[in-house]
């Protein structure tokens, strides 16, 4: 984009200099269940729960993909669990 005059040079040279690295979501064990239940709550019904047993099985998976490969799981079950969506209220 540089190079055909789309992106300022020295906003993009600033830019380059700031690195964030995060080690990957697998190696972050509880991060798993905070996205998990954050992208749950974004989706399901109000006191929607992910149940227990389902948590732990997230926190043994590997994410190859990472953050993407979880939400897209965590989409996808929610959709699948309809009336049987576990709430807050019982």
């Amino acid at each position: 984009m540089v190079a055909d005059g789309t992106f300022r040079r020295d906003l993009f040279f600033r830019l380059s200099q700031v690195m964030v690295w995060l080690p990957p979501v697998r190696k972050r064990g509880e991060d798993v269940l905070v996205l998990a239940r954050r992208f749950a709550k974004k989706q399901g019904e109000p006191g929607y729960q992910l149940p227990e047993a389902f948590e732990q099985t997230l926190r043994r998976c590997t994410w190859l993909r990472n953050v993407r490969e979880l939400r897209q799981v965590i989409h996808t079950t929610v959709a699948l669990a309809g009336d049987g969506a576990q709430t807050s209220s019982g």
